[in-house]
This record gives C-alpha cells, sequence and structure tokens, in this order.
C-alpha cells in the first residue's frame, strides 16, 4: 500500500502513535480499549514492545498491522485511518 499524507500543515508526512489512536477513536469508539485489551502484557512479546514504543505509525509497521488484524479492518478502512490520523494534532 502505498500512501502520501499531508497533515495539519507540518509537511513531514508522519503519523504519530497519538495521531493514529485518537484518529481510531473517532472512528470506531472503543476501539483503542480493545487494542489495548488484546496487547500481550508479556514485556518481551514484539507486539507489546511495538504498542509501547511505536512512535510513528507507517503502513508497515508491526503496530498497524495487529490493529488491522485485532480490528478486522480492509486496505481501504486503514487507508482511511491514517488519513484521518494525519489531520490530527500532533
Amino acid at each position: 500500500m502505498t500512501l502520501d499524507v499531508v497533515g495539519n500543515g507540518s509537511g513531514d508526512g508522519q503519523v504519530t502513535a497519538n495521531q493514529f489512536f485518537a484518529a481510531l477513536e473517532a472512528l470506531r469508539p472503543g476501539a483503542t480499549a480493545i487494542i489495548q485489551d488484546a496487547v500481550s502484557s508479556d514485556p518481551g512479546n514484539p507486539i507489546n514492545r511495538a504498542y509501547r514504543t511505536t512512535a510513528f505509525v507507517s503502513p508497515d509497521c508491526a503496530l498497524l498491522t495487529f490493529v488491522k488484524e485485532t480490528l478486522n479492518l480492509s486496505l481501504v478502512q486503514v487507508s482511511d485511518l491514517l488519513l484521518s490520523a494525519a489531520l490530527q494534532p500532533k
């Protein structure tokens, strides 16, 4: 998937994890709680590390893949989510 995003005038095209989760909650209320509950409590688990440490969300990152699979999102929904996230304040 190729995605060009230019959000909120910053021009860098990077979506922060905070922007991503704000957009996710706006588009699907309660989704962030579902994701949080689905993350393993094991700090050595790769999904746990991605959830806790991902600074920028990109189409191929582990966090986005986990969210997509957990919420059963289509590629169109993921694209819409990233576009919406890019418009969130940083």
